[in-house]
C-alpha cells in the first residue's frame, strides 16, 4: 500500500504514472537488474538492498553521473532511493532528491507504475531549469510513457 506524502513532499514532488503490459515481477526486474537498467536508463550497479549505495551513468543532457542509496525495497511493490548529481564540477548540479517507484498490479493484468521524484524542500524555492521537452514528457495524468521510455523490449527481456 502506498504511503501518503506530506504537504512538504507534495510541494516538491514530480509525479508521473503509466500502465504497463507486464506483471509487477517483470517490472521489478526491469528496475533492479543492472543489465536490464542499462538498456533503458544507463549503466548502473543498483541492487534492491536497503542501505546499499549505487551509481548510474546517464547521458550528460539527462543529468550525467548519479549517485544514491537504496532506502526501501519491497519486491514487486516499491523501490525508493536517494538521488544526487555525482558530476565532479557540480556546474549544473541538481539538488539532492528521492526517487520512488510504486508498482500496483492491475485487475485486468499488467502493472500501474507510479514514479515520485521528491526534491528537498529548500530546493523547491529555487527550482532547477528543466528543458520544456522534458516537462512535456512528464505531464500529470499521462498514461503512456514517452517514446524513449517505452518498455516493450526491456520488459520482454525482464520476463
Amino acid at each position: 500500500m502506498s504511503r501518503i506524502p506530506s504537504d512538504d513532499e507534495i510541494a516538491g514532488t514530480l509525479v508521473t504514472a503509466c500502465d504497463l503490459d507486464a506483471p509487477p515481477s517483470t517490472v521489478w526486474r526491469a528496475l533492479t537488474t543492472p543489465e536490464i537498467v542499462r538498456e533503458w536508463l544507463g549503466a548502473s550497479d543498483i541492487r534492491p538492498e536497503p542501505g546499499r549505495p549505487f551509481g548510474l551513468d546517464l547521458p550528460p543532457e539527462r543529468g550525467g553521473r548519479i549517485a544514491g542509496e537504496v532506502i526501501e525495497a519491497v519486491p514487486f511493490e516499491r523501490l525508493s532511493m536517494t538521488w544526487r548529481s555525482a558530476e565532479p564540477d557540480g556546474a549544473d548540479r541538481a539538488p539532492d532528491s528521492r526517487v520512488t517507484f510504486e508498482l500496483t498490479p492491475l485487475r485486468e493484468g499488467g502493472t500501474h507504475l507510479r514514479i515520485l521524484h521528491t526534491v528537498a524542500s529548500a530546493a523547491v524555492a529555487a527550482p532547477r531549469r528543466v528543458p520544456a521537452r522534458s516537462l512535456a514528457q512528464l505531464r500529470p495524468g499521462r498514461r503512456r510513457p514517452p517514446a524513449a521510455m517505452r518498455p516493450s523490449l526491456t520488459l520482454r527481456r525482464a520476463a
